[in-house]
């Protein structure tokens, strides 16, 4: 069995239950990096290019997300937010449903490289200042988005705070993080299945959420947790050797096309029942990323 001290050894567990780097990186570097680098050498899970299987992929989740809204919005939602905008691909979604779309983003590059029509509808530099500028314009919205975006800043708490002053009353917003340090992980840990924590990149990712402890954060700060799915399934190739991603890098590729089919298949079958099949991973603490719907608490601090 792996040395449980050496799995926890760059992070430390926080107060709201998540894990956060313990050697932060300057404010100053983390912002070069995502206007300089980032989507131009196709960090993370982004791409220079996509095949018509991924775009197609994309627009399933994106559909799935739209279920979520409908579900959990109690009036017919006009303005929709997406801080962290990256590509834009959300953004052209949602702006074709007939929403009113804004973006937030460090970097123009994501979007002039594969949704150029809608830089327009972007508003590109810091974040924190572009926050500061809208709610000194008193602009309030139905739905905010943050897709894999709270895990890149230094202040998550500070960064929700700002955004829970965007919502209007009965608003909601969808924050979508990796699943890190989680049942999965700790298991493949302790078989030996994985020899590094593979999850820990630490320009790219600062803090480490798990459903808990992104529900207590957004509690803290006013957010009352709707709904939580446990999304993407391509973890789970690790159990086979021939599809062990984390050791073996050239099987990345591979699974990742796996993952993308099986979602595709899914929800041709039934989205709803995908989103089922997803909330009861949500609640098994399984899945490689987290969907959080949280409601703006109007009652929050009386």
């Amino acid at each position: 069995m792996y040395s449980e001290k050496l799995l926890y050894n760059d992070v430390f567990l926080n107060e709201f239950g998540y894990y956060t780097l313990k050697n932060l990186p300057k404010d100053e570097d983390l912002k070069n990096y995502y206007k300089e680098k980032y989507y131009q050498e196709a960090k993370g899970s982004y791409a220079l290019c996509y095949t018509e299987e991924e775009l197609k992929f994309f627009r399933v989740k994106l559909e799935q997300k739209l279920l979520l809204i409908n579900k959990h919005f109690s009036a017919l939602p006009n303005s929709f937010l997406d801080i962290g905008s990256g590509e834009g691909y959300a953004l052209s979604f949602f702006q074709e449903k007939g929403f009113k779309v804004l973006g937030l983003d460090y970097s123009s590059a994501g979007i002039k490289a594969h949704n150029n029509d809608l830089l327009d509808c972007v508003i590109f530099g810091d974040l924190y200042d572009s926050i500061n500028d809208l709610l000194k314009d008193s602009k309030r919205f139905d739905i905010i988005n943050m897709d894999n975006l709270l895990e890149h800043v230094i202040d998550p708490k500070h960064l929700l705070e700002q955004v829970y002053k965007l919502l209007r009353e009965d608003a909601i917003v969808i924050i979508k993080v990796p699943n890190d340090f989680s049942i999965l992980q700790k298991y493949f840990w302790e078989q030996g299945i994985i020899k590094k924590t593979h999850w820990i990149v630490p320009l790219d990712h600062i803090s480490y959420f798990n459903k808990e402890g992104l529900v207590n954060l957004c509690k803290y700060v006013g957010l009352k947790c709707l709904d939580i799915l446990g999304d993407q399934l391509i973890e789970f190739s690790a159990f086979n050797n021939n599809t062990n991603y984390f050791e073996n890098k050239s099987a990345g590729k591979a699974c990742h096309f796996a993952r993308v089919r099986q979602e595709i298949l899914f929800h041709n079958i039934s989205p709803q029942k995908t989103i089922e099949l997803f909330r009861v991973f949500g609640e098994m603490g399984l899945g490689r990323e987290i969907v959080g719907v949280f409601r703006k608490n109007t009652s929050f601090g009386l």
